[in-house]
């Protein structure tokens, strides 16, 4: 797996650092009903093993989940750095006044009922809160958001200890469940999430001021995006240049449609604009596209797993003629080269493989899956040609499991394995399941042995190409 693993001395931490590294955190609304999320936020800090003082608020006093619990945060004894908020609108506006005596800095509402509503009320509610805050020096992430995920930290989103330990990918997302859905899929594919925000109507702080903070952050590498809409065009530009100039900035754009934007003005209360606006904004600055959750997730893989590659030319190893036949179509479509392998390398794969029924030009169609030694060996041998920058291999769970009577996926995947540790070129697996319950399990146990040893995985060769296009795209212009 690729690491920058670059550092920065403390002086030059980004302006929004103690957003990110609260020492004290209460939680307004904790609770022992575990279907509450004053329950839930307060489980995943415990889960996730966060160090600092945790004060659970509720008027009812007593312990939530083994700590003890305060009626009111007057009543903490010490300061509360950061307030995560699962009480209402009205409560919520007592207890940003109530925090002006303990150095509060920074309050997460999860909180909704405001500006999202599409009613005048619920924005006048909205920004008498910020007013109130801003008086008494406070930030606020949200409201309507499901607010910071920093396993580093000890801090989540919810008690699933998803992403853990932490790595340098960071995603800034108005929704909630987008944020939720990245961090628990992303982690199920190997990536490792240094920081992700949910900031939902971002009353106060915004898109910009999160772009600006992952530019900045020395734990971040790789930045990724959920947005809806914008709150100030030219700050989100400046932003926008600043992050995309310095890493990578993956984008997926909510509200391309007339209907698309319907939905996120009543999902955040955002007005979301013309997709060719968009579309040729990040074009300019340099900013990866993506179009759904799924393609955002596919094309971080390349960025967590390859070391930076300008050069598209695959070589690939397929178990099937239509396969390998699919597999070069999707790399060429998407503006890859399968280079044909010269004579003598043909020649040397022939004097261990069955030429009845395979093809060795490249794609490369073996049967010699069912011999380790030879598998390796042809691994080798293709991502060795120096025409090749990128090795593909595909394994069917189910095929591979049972292939003349005998199981003979452990072999493909030790292969795998061993040939990682002596190739210097990224090596990606297509790897497929016919759906069944067992090859279901079997892909999942597969592909985190698989991700371990630092190989990315796909469910198909068209998302593979795409992701690895878009990856190679962003080098050659950069």
């Amino acid at each position: 797996m690729y690491t920058k693993n670059k550092d920065k001395p403390d002086s030059n931490k980004p302006t929004l650092d103690y957003i990110f590294h609260p020492r004290s955190i209460a939680i307004a609304g904790a609770s022992n009903n575990p279907a509450s999320k004053g329950f839930d936020y307060l489980k995943a800090l415990q889960v996730m093993n966060f160090k600092g003082p945790i004060y659970p608020i509720n008027p009812k006093g007593g312990e939530v989940l083994g700590i003890k619990a305060y009626s009111s945060i007057k009543d903490i004894p010490g300061s509360a750095e950061y307030i995560i908020s699962c009480v209402d609108a009205k409560a919520a506006m007592q207890l940003i006044s109530d925090c002006r005596t303990k150095g509060t800095r920074t309050i997460h509402l999860f909180t909704a009922g405001f500006s999202e509503t599409g009613e005048k009320k619920g924005k006048e509610v909205e920004d008498k809160l910020l007013h109130i805050a801003r008086q008494a020096g406070i930030r606020i992430i949200g409201p309507n958001c499901l607010g910071l995920h920093h396993p580093n930290w000890g801090m989540g989103i919810g008690q699933a200890p998803f992403s853990i330990p932490g790595g340098h990918v960071s995603c800034l997302a108005q929704s909630g469940g987008h944020a939720w859905d990245l961090i628990s899929r992303g982690s199920l594919n190997g990536i490792r999430f240094s920081k992700v925000i949910s900031f939902g109507n971002a009353c106060d702080l915004n898109e910009a001021d999160y772009l600006d903070y992952f530019a900045d952050d020395p734990d971040t590498e790789i930045i990724s995006a959920y947005i809806e809409g914008v709150k100030h065009g030219d700050r989100f530009l400046d932003a926008i240049k600043k992050a995309a100039s310095s890493k990578p900035l993956l984008i997926l754009k909510g509200g391309y449609t007339a209907a698309g934007t319907r939905a996120a003005s009543s999902h955040t209360g955002s007005l979301a604009g013309q997709s060719k606006i968009w579309d040729g904004l990040f074009r300019q600055m340099g900013v990866i596209s993506l179009n759904n959750i799924e393609e955002l997730i596919d094309a971080l893989l390349p960025h967590v797993y390859f070391p930076p590659i300008k050069r598209g030319n695959i070589g690939i190893i397929a178990l099937g003629g239509g396969v390998s036949v699919e597999a070069a179509d999707a790399c060429e479509r998407n503006g890859l080269t399968v280079p044909p392998l010269p004579d003598e390398l043909i020649a040397r794969l022939k004097e261990f493989t069955a030429t009845a029924g395979c093809g060795l030009k490249n794609p490369v169609d073996t049967i010699e899956i069912w011999n380790k030694e030879n598998f390796t060996l042809t691994t080798k041998l293709v991502a060795g040609y120096n025409k090749i920058d990128i090795l593909i291999v595909h394994a069917i769970i189910e095929m591979t499991s049972q292939w003349q009577g005998n199981s003979i996926l452990d072999n493909i995947v030790d292969s795998l394995m061993e040939s990682s540790r002596t190739i210097n070129k990224p090596i990606v697996i297509v790897l497929q399941t016919y759906g069944t319950l067992k090859g279901t399990i079997e892909f999942y146990k597969v592909r985190k042995r698989l991700n371990k040893a630092g190989m990315a995985v796909f469910s198909s060769f068209s998302r593979a190409a795409a992701a690895i296009s878009k990856f190679i795209q962003y080098y050659q212009k950069r």
